[in-house]
């Protein structure tokens, strides 16, 4: 609900910076080419990412801190050594164009930490696409026992 009422003072400030924007654009360039609309629509896209991204930092800000540094599985680690290989890296590999679907599903995060989800898109735009992906792979994970 809060965020819904934010969507409202949003709106206005926003309308009201367009239509200043296009007052100024109108008196330096004429009103051949909507200028204003143009150079806000750009600004405008560029605040967003700035503050969609902003949003996701601050989101995992706390969690290396949280959680220290930890080791990635063996399975991922490269075995340059006879004692590295003996010790188990690399062992069950899998690598993802060999698989079906060209999509492997194994876990490549630390044993103590296990699957983290840092990216939930939303159900609009392109973002749609990225989340009917990630619905799919999530799917081939649990039908291979990965997930």
């Amino acid at each position: 609900m809060t965020s819904t009422l934010l969507v409202f003072p949003g709106a206005g400030i926003g309308g009201v910076l367009r239509h200043g924007v296009n007052l100024v654009a109108l008196k330096s360039f004429g009103p051949g080419f909507p200028v204003g609309t143009f150079a806000i629509n750009i600004v405008g896209s560029g605040l967003m990412g700035i503050v969609a991204g902003w949003l996701a930092f601050k989101a995992g800000e706390g969690w290396p801190q949280e959680r220290g540094s930890l080791t990635p599985p063996k399975t991922i680690l490269n075995a340059p050594t006879k004692l590295m290989k003996q010790e188990g890296y690399g062992a069950d590999y899998a690598y993802d164009h060999d698989a079906p679907a060209a999509f492997s599903g194994q876990d490549y995060w630390p044993d103590a930490l296990g699957r983290q989800l840092f990216y939930d898109p939303p159900e609009r735009g392109f973002e749609h696409e990225i989340r009917k992906r990630l619905e799919y792979w999530e799917k081939l994970r649990s039908e291979r026992g990965e997930g």
